[in-house]
């Protein structure tokens, strides 16, 4: 089987933000409208490929743990790995059917495609959701130590209990900024 994660450049610890985002950088890099180098197409072919796979965490787990029941024979076991393997090949030829759809297509085209432009959304709107829980971050604790009274019954926040949520948020948002504004920027430069 092939090795995906190497595919897209990736650690086998990525998540599914970290696959998005090397699938765009390299989608973007090797299409073969794009690069005009022997191999692109292929390469292109491999990247969605690896793309379609490790983005559907779901159906991949599942006929990953089927095996993992107690009380399962060995005999079972190995029917299962062949049902598992079979099935990785068929979607192995569908997304490579599909890249090679997606590689025949002018960039502009690609670019404007639903994958593409998918995957770009919800990169975005995962730096959205990062930034918000930053401003949270910074926000929250300082809104407790400012409308802290002493009515509440509570002892008053130490002043360390603000700062060190706030510091971290600060650096979360400045991380989500770069992420969502300075990176995306530096991309639509290239």
């Amino acid at each position: 089987m092939k090795d995906y994660f190497a595919i897209l450049e990736l650690s086998r610890e990525a998540g599914a933000y970290q696959v998005r985002a090397a699938y765009r950088r390299l989608a973007k890099q090797f299409h073969p409208d794009v690069n005009q180098q022997p191999g692109a197409r292929d390469r292109f072919l491999e990247i969605h490929e690896a793309y379609e796979y490790l983005s559907d965490d779901t159906r991949r787990s599942r006929f990953r743990h089927q095996g993992m029941r107690p009380g399962v024979s060995a005999a079972e076991l190995r029917r299962r790995e062949q049902v598992y393997r079979q099935w990785v090949e068929r979607q192995q030829y569908a997304a490579r059917v599909r890249a090679m759809r997606y590689a025949d297509t002018t960039a502009e085209s690609f670019f404007r495609s639903r994958v593409y432009r998918a995957a770009g959304a919800v990169n975005k709107w995962f730096n959205l959701v990062f930034i918000l829980m930053a401003i949270g971050m910074v926000v929250v604790p300082m809104l407790d130590f400012i409308l802290w009274s002493p009515a509440s019954g509570t002892q008053k926040p130490h002043w360390s209990a603000v700062a060190a949520p706030a510091c971290i948020g600060l650096f979360f948002l400045i991380a989500g900024y770069y992420m969502l504004f300075v990176q995306d920027a530096s991309r639509a430069g290239k």
